[in-house]
């Protein structure tokens, strides 16, 4: 991803999230926020995000979206 021209940051951050890296991750988030694809919104739904919920970044661009907290189905 990171050779393609223009790749895409919330690729990105899903891939670094993937391999641990929730740093790096949560900083290509703040940069797909900041020019979102159209289903950019869905990231506060997507499971391979788990992990990076209850981190501020990652409300914040939540909070910034317009959208409810993540609530899980039982």
């Amino acid at each position: 991803e990171l050779k393609k021209k223009n790749p895409s940051s919330y690729s990105l951050a899903l891939w670094y999230n993937m391999i641990g890296k929730q740093k790096d991750a949560l900083s290509w988030l703040e940069k797909a926020f900041a020019n979102p694809n159209p289903g950019f919104a869905a990231v506060n739904n997507n499971p391979n995000f788990e992990n990076l919920r209850s981190e501020p970044i990652f409300q914040n661009i939540i909070k910034k979206l317009g959208l409810s907290k993540y609530q899980k189905s039982n």
